[in-house]
């Protein structure tokens, strides 16, 4: 069925609205105000949102009441969303007026869709410029997706780094519990030679005189080259840029 007739020139206007059905309206005149074409949604099965507190918005602008749809440049196959706004002071009055002006209406048959319905107009807390979901915190699908995958991302890092420090935690322990305790700090560890105040203490833990104070002469099982790294990644932590590409 075309969306459009080419005889008549009318419209085929498809609706969205919060907690409903999208439905549509056939046989709509492009001339036709934006108040008119509320009246005739809110006659539909599926809109249970009056005239006089509905809001249309068509690609993310509200239309004013006084707007036609040429002028709007709205056409044939549009989606416009619906929006129930708060009853206006002077609702019996508007209502009144909009009963009178229903005599004169053109007829709109109605057809249901399958779409599920859209979330309210709120913008995307991910800055992204589209439309946000309640459902989702606000966020629209693509950055809740992406929200959910950093933060899962972020759980596993925390995870593994757990790990390797309970793993670096039990390696220290089984080193400590298997290496031999110097009893006599006043000889060196190496020679035996007498040291008394003279001696040296290394990072491993041992005393030695000046002939074997120096890791290399001693055979030395200190770990410098990690415990240097673990100084540089705490001196210089590592900076992520955000992605701009995903911002554009």
């Amino acid at each position: 069925m075309s969306s459009s007739s080419s005889e008549d020139n009318t419209l085929v206007l498809h609706f969205k609205l919060t907690g409903g059905k999208p439905f549509t309206l056939e046989n709509i005149k492009p001339e036709l105000t934006v108040a008119e074409l509320k009246r005739l949604a809110s006659q539909s099965e599926h809109c249970s949102i009056p005239a006089i507190q509905m809001k249309i918005f068509y690609k993310g602008k509200q239309l004013q009441d006084s707007d036609t749809l040429s002028n709007r440049k709205i056409a044939s196959g549009s989606t416009l969303l619906l929006v129930k706004g708060p009853k206006p002071a002077n609702a019996e009055d508007v209502t009144m007026t909009v009963a009178q002006e229903a005599s004169t209406s053109s007829s709109a048959t109605t057809t249901t869709t399958t779409a599920p319905p859209s979330a309210a107009p709120v913008p995307c807390k991910g800055g992204c410029g589209f439309f946000g979901n309640p459902d989702t915190n606000n966020y629209c699908s693509k950055c809740w997706k992406e929200l959910k995958e950093k933060e899962e991302q972020e759980k596993e890092e925390a995870e593994e780094k757990a790990r390797l420090e309970a793993e670096k935690v039990d390696e220290s322990v089984e080193a400590s519990d298997d290496r031999p305790v110097q009893n006599d700090v006043n000889r060196c560890w190496t020679c035996g030679k007498r040291i008394g105040l003279t001696g040296v203490r290394c990072r491993c833990g041992y005393y030695f005189c000046s002939t074997h104070r120096y890791a290399e002469a001693h055979q030395c099982d200190y770990d410098y080259k990690t415990n240097e790294r673990r100084k540089l990644a705490k001196a210089n932590p590592v900076v992520m840029a955000d992605k701009l590409d995903d911002k554009a």
